[in-house]
């Protein structure tokens, strides 16, 4: 739950939230229950097809987040009418190498020369709660 906090700390509690997710519900609930828990108004829509959740992003008018993993969310970030879309994406032992190839030379590369998608589209790294562990490991160990 720590990437989730960390995603919506300046997001205005009370703030509406919904969680698209092709996975069953309580897969994501332990993030519903998060955001939840610290005053947000949290709904999940699940079990939708992927153009549905593309379409749904698309007419988003607000801020949209989603995982830079996903092309309908880079898509609707790119084409829809949301005033701001973050992109994330978790470091992690699982990830690590697997993003860092993604970001050389991915064809999606984030140099956006537009003004305005370079004021709407932001990329965010989180570290999972694994990498925290390792990354102080490391440090210790060179100390």
């Amino acid at each position: 739950m720590k990437v989730a906090n960390e995603l919506f700390h300046n997001t205005n509690r009370g703030e509406n939230i919904t969680i698209l997710s092709r996975f069953s519900d309580h897969n994501v609930k332990p993030y519903k229950d998060a955001l939840d828990a610290v005053g947000f108004q949290t709904r999940v829509l699940s079990g939708q097809e992927g153009v549905e959740d593309f379409c749904y992003l698309m007419s988003a008018t607000k801020e949209i987040v989603g995982t830079e993993q996903s092309s309908f969310f880079k898509f609707a970030a790119v084409l829809g009418n949301a005033t701001k879309a973050r992109l994330y994406f978790v470091e992690s032992p699982d990830t690590k190498e697997k993003l860092l190839s993604r970001f050389r030379g991915s064809g999606f590369d984030y140099q956006w020369k537009h003004p305005l998608l370079k004021r709407k589209i932001v990329i965010e790294k989180y570290k999972s709660e694994v990498q925290d562990i390792l990354d102080a490991i490391a440090i210790n160990a060179t100390v």
